[in-house]
């Protein structure tokens, strides 16, 4: 069964993706494994998200970011 970052849904079964928690990934979480803040973890979700949207703007892609993660077990209201 495949297993996946609680804060943005990267996949950890990806070693390149793999830290130091089990229920989030390298890109969520600081050195010791903690989970990093919303604000940061939102500001890098709106910078992927434009990494494969090249015309969408800042604004857009944090509001995206926003809904995105509000789906996801760690930011669900």
């Amino acid at each position: 069964m495949s297993q996946y970052c609680h804060s943005c849904a990267a996949s950890l079964d990806n070693p390149d993706f793999k830290g130091e928690s089990d229920i989030y990934c390298k890109f969520c979480v600081d050195a010791a494994g903690n989970l990093k803040s919303r604000e940061a973890v939102q500001k890098g979700t709106t910078s992927w998200f434009t990494t494969w949207q090249p015309n969408l703007n800042e604004t857009t892609a944090n509001e995206r970011a926003a809904t995105y993660m509000s789906s996801l077990p760690a930011w669900a209201e």
